[in-house]
């Protein structure tokens, strides 16, 4: 009882926290810091888990992947503007940005699926399941469907509604015509976020039940 009920008051803990912290704080309330403090608070429980296992491998891949929804939207402009705010002058080259971000955003992931490997837990993410179409719904989706709701509607919560360039601080980025009618996709993007998640939650092995 406790291997499922202390990481899933874990997980829901820290989303009630950077709720709170970004109510009085906008520049808390990023999709990477949400998962990041989840990840933190899961540490220490995931050597006696299985279930603390499968939401950080889930919630860190779903966060790699989902991040890429929202530079799709922008025609990878996010990235460019984003990487530019935060490292500066000289600019650095796409492909440089491209590296630094895949760190950022899937070094947690694969911390975790190595640390997994190495100790032969079940948990670790098996590829091989995107090539074989499933008969029955996968065992543990409802980790993909848990960590997706949660990140792809918190913008909803906080801000009643789902743009999110303010939380970001991206109004300048969509000043013209053209680019301001990419927020029009931002739905499409928040979608792809909740996809994310449930795609990792599919390749978690059914033997990990």
């Amino acid at each position: 009882m406790l291997n499922h009920a202390v990481p899933l008051l874990l997980f829901i803990f820290a989303y009630v926290w950077m709720y709170r912290l970004s109510l009085s704080d906008q520049s808390r309330g990023r999709y990477t810091q949400w998962v990041y403090l989840q990840l933190l608070l899961l540490l220490p429980v995931l050597p006696f888990s299985s279930t603390a296992r499968k939401i950080a491998i889930v919630n860190s891949f779903g966060l790699g992947l989902g991040i890429h929804c929202f530079y799709a939207i922008t025609n990878y402009r996010l990235l460019r503007f984003l990487g530019d705010r935060l490292v500066g002058l000289p600019q650095w080259s796409f492909w440089s940005l491209l590296v630094g971000d895949f760190i950022v955003h899937f070094g947690p992931w694969m911390l975790l699926q190595a640390a997994l490997v190495h100790f032969d837990c079940e948990e670790a993410l098996k590829f091989s399941s995107l090539t074989r179409w499933p008969t029955t719904m996968p065992p543990n989706l409802w980790v993909g469907v848990l960590t997706g709701l949660a990140h792809s509607t918190y913008c909803r919560l906080l801000i009643g509604h789902w743009n999110p360039i303010d939380l970001y601080n991206l109004r300048e980025m969509f000043k013209s015509k053209s680019h301001a009618a990419q927020l029009k996709r931002v739905p499409v993007a928040w979608f792809g976020v909740f996809l994310a998640h449930c795609t990792a939650a599919a390749m978690l092995p059914a033997s990990s039940l």
